[in-house]
């Protein structure tokens, strides 16, 4: 299989690793996606919709900053200082 996996990548195609006994083929795609920017009527809706939430905390950081997804889920309480109004990442 490692000596198929080259020619297949070339010809466009992925092989994964047996599930089950089964091959399945993944064909590649040619062209990148970008994922789609909220609009600020997007953003206000979604922080209306998580305020009542636990989720409101981490949903306002992660529009209001440009942290990475593992950046949020590393963050502690311990990572905020209220009284200086910052945030520190340390971890991802």
């Amino acid at each position: 299989m490692a000596l198929l996996r080259p020619n297949a990548l070339v010809n466009g195609y992925n092989y994964s690793r047996p599930i089950n006994s089964e091959h399945r083929r993944i064909k590649l795609s040619s062209k990148k996606t970008w994922p789609s920017i909220l609009t600020k009527p997007e953003i206000a809706a979604l922080l209306r919709a998580a305020e009542p939430t636990w989720l409101y905390p981490p949903v306002f950081i992660a529009v209001t900053t440009a942290m990475l997804h593992g950046e949020l889920l590393g963050l502690h309480w311990s990572d905020i200082d209220f009284s200086s109004a910052r945030l520190t990442v340390n971890r991802s």
